[in-house]
């Protein structure tokens, strides 16, 4: 599970570092979406994950989740993000603790999730080709790109896939995991070196 929870938080990171690392994309963080995209929302699931019962007395692990919410208000106040400190904060609680306290059977949740994720990757890439010339210019950091989501949903997916079905064929799951990845992962390599240059 510790695994599941950090090939998760990596499939989020990536996606909002995405804007920094890439030349074509140009979405500047001020300080409260800094906060919020990197220290509350990863901050409100460690806590959710890490310092869950019996880690902590319930009243002292939601006093946790609370606490950092909270503090983060002097960094929001009560503007433009107030609201988003709210529902970010509140959602990355509650989806990490579906996922990962509730039980396999809310594990569908991680796999919508990866769905939402991937489109935010789309969108973003997408952004990349607002200029030919830009875009052309940063076709390797795109590619480079490409290959670290491809890689970190397989992983992720790998890893979810044996999350869910531990203790029921755990052994056959993961064999079918590795022979999953090791077909898809070539497969999806290839698509990712064949994509255009430009694009």
């Amino acid at each position: 599970m510790v695994l599941l929870f950090f090939t998760r938080l990596a499939l989020y990171l990536l996606a909002f570092l995405i804007p920094i690392i890439h030349p074509a994309i140009v979405i500047a963080y001020d300080l409260p979406g800094w906060w919020l995209w990197f220290v509350l929302i990863p901050g409100e699931m460690a806590i959710a994950f890490f310092l869950a019962p019996p880690r902590l007395k319930l009243k002292y692990w939601l006093a946790a989740a609370l606490g950092l919410l909270v503090f983060s208000f002097f960094i929001s106040g009560f503007g433009s993000y107030f609201l988003l400190f709210i529902t970010g904060g509140a959602a990355a609680f509650l989806l990490t603790l579906l996922i990962f306290k509730v039980g396999s059977i809310c594990q569908a949740v991680a796999v919508f999730e990866q769905i939402f994720i991937l489109f935010i990757y789309y969108v973003l890439l997408n952004f990349s080709r607002a200029s030919e010339e830009i875009a052309s210019e940063s076709s390797g950091i795109t590619q480079i790109i490409l290959l670290l989501i491809v890689v970190t949903f397989i992983t992720h997916g790998v890893v979810l896939y044996i999350s869910a079905f531990k203790g029921r064929g755990g052994k056959r799951g993961r064999r079918e995991a590795v022979f999953l990845l090791s077909f898809l992962l070539p497969l999806v390599l290839f698509l990712v070196f064949i994509i255009p240059k430009n694009y």
